[in-house]
């Protein structure tokens, strides 16, 4: 049985885990949103049979936006209900949402996030121990 600094090194070191998890799912959603917008330029530049000119990805625009989010949001200057309104914050979500339900993803990937519902579940029991909110 932990006691503890042991508990405290153990939930830490959980919790940097989740986090590099979270950053790497982040960033292969942004890779595929990447290559569909990529994609979907290219479609309509072939069936306009225009140069690729006026058609461009708008995800740096995206990237900003979300940028912009974050710091308002802790700023104070937006509110959470904004934020959740946001359609490109929506978007964002909608596919690290759809990757984490594929049929063809690895055993591997599959036990990672496992891991991370399992992380998720330690950090709301101990969001819930701090406020006596058992719920």
């Amino acid at each position: 049985m932990l006691a503890g600094k042991a508990v405290e090194r153990a939930v830490r070191g959980h919790s940097l885990v989740d986090a590099s998890l979270n950053v790497i799912l982040a960033t292969i959603a942004y890779k595929s949103l990447e290559e569909s917008a990529d994609i979907n330029s290219n479609v309509t530049n072939v069936s306009a049979q225009e140069p690729d000119t006026e058609e461009r990805s708008t995800l740096p625009d995206d990237l900003n936006k979300l940028d912009l989010l974050f710091d308002g949001l802790l700023a104070g200057t937006i509110s959470v209900d904004d934020v959740n309104d946001d359609a490109v914050l929506m978007e964002f979500d909608e596919k690290i949402q759809k990757m984490k339900t594929t049929p063809s993803m690895s055993r591997t990937f599959k036990l990672w996030l496992q891991y991370m519902l399992m992380a998720d579940i330690l950090r709301c029991f101990i969001k819930d121990s701090e406020f006596g909110s058992f719920i």
